[in-house]
């Protein structure tokens, strides 16, 4: 793990404690993260897994084979994190 990884990280989890009432729990953390740059890539539709036991659940998550995940875009927008995406509005919009 890089330092530029934990910053990331640490910038999330004050970003989710700060951002919502009452903050989002921790283990959004790293799921929002592959979210982000899955975002950035392009991949929208991919889905994002969620650790289990994560409450609240965000509505568009679906339970395939056990495993709870969402659509990267769904989290992106669910968590505020759009201004963090660095791609074309074009395809954002799609």
């Amino acid at each position: 793990m890089t330092t530029t990884d934990i910053t990331r990280e640490m910038s999330m989890r004050a970003y989710l404690q700060s951002r919502f009432y009452p903050p989002l729990p921790e283990g959004y953390v790293t799921p929002a993260l592959e979210a982000i740059d899955l975002c950035t890539a392009g991949d929208f539709s991919a889905y994002v897994m969620l650790p289990e036991g994560l409450n609240p659940l965000p509505r568009e998550a679906e339970e395939v084979d056990g495993v709870v995940q969402v659509e990267a875009a769904h989290l992106v927008g669910i968590l505020r994190l759009d201004y963090l995406i660095e791609n074309d509005e074009e395809d954002w919009e799609d």
